[in-house]
C-alpha cells in the first residue's frame, strides 16, 4: 500500500533533516538512520528529488544523495 501525503511530508521531512547534517549518505545509511520501511524511503526521496531539494549520484558502488547547494 502507498503511504498517504502527510506520511510523505513525515519522511521527507526525516531525510532532509538526515541530509542536513552530513555532508553525504548513501541509501543504504538513510535506511538504517531514518528507520523507514522501503516505500516511504523510496517515495520520499522520489518527492526530494522531483523538487530539486536534493541530489542523487554514484559514488563507487553506492547510491548517495546530498542537498542540493
Amino acid at each position: 500500500m502507498l503511504p498517504n501525503s502527510n506520511n510523505i511530508k513525515i519522511a521527507c521531512k526525516k531525510i532532509y533533516k538526515l541530509l542536513a547534517s552530513t555532508k553525504r549518505l548513501t541509501f543504504k545509511q538513510l535506511q538504517k538512520l531514518s528507520g523507514l520501511n522501503d516505500i516511504n524511503l523510496c517515495m520520499a526521496i522520489l518527492h526530494l528529488l522531483r523538487n530539486n531539494k536534493i541530489l542523487q549520484f554514484v559514488n563507487g558502488n553506492e547510491v548517495c544523495y546530498k542537498i542540493t547547494t
